[in-house]
C-alpha cells in the first residue's frame, strides 16, 4: 500500500512538471538571453525565398502585414503607399482589387488594416470610419456595401458575428466589439497610457489543427487575449524565466510624453514594448525591450533563445539585424525585404540563396521569405 501511494505521489508531481513545461500551459515564456553573436541562418530552417514583382512606380519599399488564403497572399503597406497588394499563390502574379482612394462611400481615405476570413477580404479605413468588404469569388474580388463604424478603429480583425478593433483617440476604452453593421456591442480595456501606442499588427490568426483562433497582443500588457468569439478572453500571459510578467498596477499617467516617460520607468525590470509578436501553432517570436536593451525571443515549444539585436548577423535577408516578419503562412513565418534594402557588401552575400534568387529573377522588386525557427538545441554560431 505504501509503495502504491508513493507511486501515485511520483506520478502526480511528474504530471505537474510536464504541464509546467508544456507549450499549452498558461504562459508564453521569454527565454533568458544568449550572449553569443549568431548567424540568422543557424536559427532558421525550411527557408523559401519568393521573388515578387510589380510596377516600380507603385511597388513599396516597405510592407507591414501579410495574410494568406487558400488562393492568395495579401500584403499591406500602411506607412508609405497606403496600399494593398494581392498575389496569386501559384503564379505570384499580381491580382487587381477594386480598391480606390478617396472620400466616396466605396472608397478609402486611408488603408489602416485588412483581414481575410470566410472568402472575404475586409479593408479598414480608419480615417473614414468604415470597413470595405470584398467577396473573393472565382479568383476575383467583388466590392460589397461598406460597413460604417460607430467608433473609430485603428486596427481590427473579423470575429464570429462581427469585428473587433483597437479604437482611435478620444475613446474611453481601447477595445471595441462591433456587429456586422458596425454598431458597438461591448467595450473593454479602459483607455490609459498602457494603450497609447499599438503594435503594427496586434491581431493574429493562429491555426492549430482544427482549432482556429484570433489573438490580440498589445504594446505593453503581458496578457494575450483570444477575441474571435466576440468576447475578450485571457489566452496566455508572457513569463520571464520562471515568473509571469507583472500586470501594470499604475497606468493613470498623463497622456503626453512626460507621462509616457514616467510609465516606461516602471517597466525597466521586466520585458515590455512588444512591438512585434507572431505565432504559429508551436512557435513564436517576440521583439521586446528590457533595461533599455532591444531583444528578440525565438521559441519553439519548450526550447527558446533570446538575443540582443547587436548580436545578430543577418545572412538571410541582408538588411536590418533581423528579417522584418510581417505574418505567418500556416506553420512558417513570413518576412519581407525590398531589393533596394539588401546589403550586397556583406561577405556572406556572395554565396547566399538570396543572391541566387536575385540573379534568377532580375525583374523582382522584393522578396518574401518563409521560414521556421530552429532553436531546439542544435543551433550553432
Amino acid at each position: 500500500m505504501n509503495k502504491f501511494k508513493f507511486a501515485c505521489i511520483i506520478f502526480f508531481f511528474f504530471n505537474i512538471a510536464c504541464k509546467r513545461n508544456s507549450p499549452n500551459s498558461g504562459y508564453l515564456t521569454i527565454p533568458q538571453e544568449s550572449q553569443d553573436p549568431i548567424l540568422i541562418s543557424s536559427l532558421f530552417e525550411e527557408v523559401e525565398i519568393i521573388p515578387i514583382a510589380g510596377d516600380p512606380a507603385f511597388f513599396p519599399n516597405e510592407l507591414d502585414k501579410a495574410m494568406v488564403s487558400d488562393q492568395f497572399i495579401v500584403v499591406g503597406d500602411f506607412t508609405y503607399s497606403q496600399s494593398l497588394y494581392v498575389f496569386e499563390k501559384e503564379s505570384w502574379e499580381i491580382v487587381p482589387i477594386p480598391l480606390r482612394k478617396g472620400e466616396g462611400p466605396n472608397e478609402a481615405k486611408e488603408v489602416s488594416d485588412f483581414w481575410i476570413a470566410n472568402d472575404f477580404l475586409y479593408i479598414l479605413d480608419g480615417v473614414g470610419r468604415k470597413i470595405l468588404p470584398m467577396k473573393i469569388e472565382e479568383g476575383s474580388f467583388i466590392l460589397q456595401n461598406p460597413v460604417p463604424l460607430e467608433v473609430p478603429l485603428r486596427k481590427f480583425a473579423k470575429t464570429e458575428s462581427g469585428f473587433v478593433g483597437l479604437t482611435g483617440g478620444g475613446q474611453d476604452f481601447a477595445l471595441a466589439f462591433v456587429n456586422g453593421n458596425g454598431k458597438v456591442t461591448s467595450t473593454h480595456l479602459p483607455f490609459s497610457i498602457e494603450y497609447l501606442m499599438n503594435p503594427m499588427n496586434p491581431f493574429h490568426q493562429v491555426n492549430d489543427g482544427n482549432l482556429s483562433m484570433v489573438l490580440l497582443h498589445t504594446q505593453f500588457s503581458p496578457l494575450i487575449y483570444r477575441v474571435d468569439q466576440d468576447e475578450l478572453v485571457e489566452f496566455k500571459r508572457f513569463a520571464f524565466g520562471s515568473e509571469p510578467l507583472k500586470i501594470h498596477e499604475k497606468t493613470d499617467y498623463r497622456l503626453d510624453q512626460e507621462g509616457f516617460d514616467q510609465f516606461r520607468t516602471t517597466l525597466q525590470s521586466q520585458p515590455s514594448f512588444f512591438t512585434l509578436f507572431e505565432k504559429t501553432a508551436n512557435q513564436f517570436l517576440l521583439f521586446h525591450i528590457i533595461n533599455e536593451v532591444p531583444k528578440m525571443a525565438l521559441v519553439d515549444g519548450d526550447f527558446g533563445l533570446s538575443f540582443r539585436f547587436q548580436n545578430f548577423k543577418n545572412d538571410i535577408s541582408f538588411d536590418q539585424p533581423f528579417p522584418k516578419v510581417i505574418g505567418v503562412n500556416e506553420d512558417r513565418f513570413l518576412a519581407f525585404v525590398s531589393r533596394d534594402q539588401i546589403n550586397h557588401s556583406m561577405p556572406e552575400f556572395k554565396n547566399s540563396d538570396l543572391k541566387s534568387v536575385i540573379e534568377s529573377n532580375p525583374e523582382a522588386l522584393g522578396f518574401l521569405i518563409q521560414f521556421k525557427l530552429k532553436v531546439d538545441g542544435s543551433t550553432s554560431n
